[in-house]
């Protein structure tokens, strides 16, 4: 929040201190003498304008790449947190479908089945569709989020490509 400040505050200084060039450039070409002074002062006066208005285009260009390098990285990091999700939630679904299989293979070889076991299926059955879906669901998201930082990364490149 300090740095907004400091930022509005910067913009401020330098955007005042371009128009009071803009403005003393103004009155300094309306004086009808011409006068070495005069120019000299004109001179002054149009060196200052420019280095102003030159920190603060440069200023403007710096916040908007900080801007768009903290996005990149905002979006580097969602992208691995959901790849890593995704991996450790099919590796768990890959486990209880594994787990399921063992366990059916262990009720075919016995004779006794009751209903307890049969429940119990069954909720194994549930999670293991419900992990499936959800696994979907993220690498689908993966995905999205792929597409995403393409098309930032695409974006990224015509940025730089136009600046040069």
């Amino acid at each position: 929040m300090i740095v907004q400040y400091g930022v509005f505050s910067f913009y401020l200084l330098v955007g005042l201190l371009f128009i009071g060039q803009l403005l003393e450039i103004a009155t300094v070409q309306s004086d009808p003498g011409n006068s070495s002074l005069l120019n000299e002062r004109l001179l002054s006066s149009q060196r200052d304008a420019y280095l102003s208005g030159g920190v603060l285009m440069l200023f403007m260009c710096m916040s908007n790449i900080y801007g768009l390098i903290r996005s990149n990285n905002r979006l580097k990091a969602e992208r691995e947190a959901l790849i890593r999700q995704a991996q450790a939630a099919a590796s768990f679904a890959e486990g209880s479908i594994d787990e399921k299989r063992s366990k059916e293979s262990k009720m075919s070889s016995t004779s006794s089945t009751n209903s307890v076991t049969k429940k119990s299926h069954s909720n194994q059955h549930d999670h293991a569709d419900i992990l499936r879906r959800a696994n979907s669901e993220l690498k689908k998201k993966i995905k999205s989020l792929e597409i995403e930082l393409d098309e930032f990364k695409e974006v990224m490149g015509e940025r730089k490509k136009k600046n040069i």
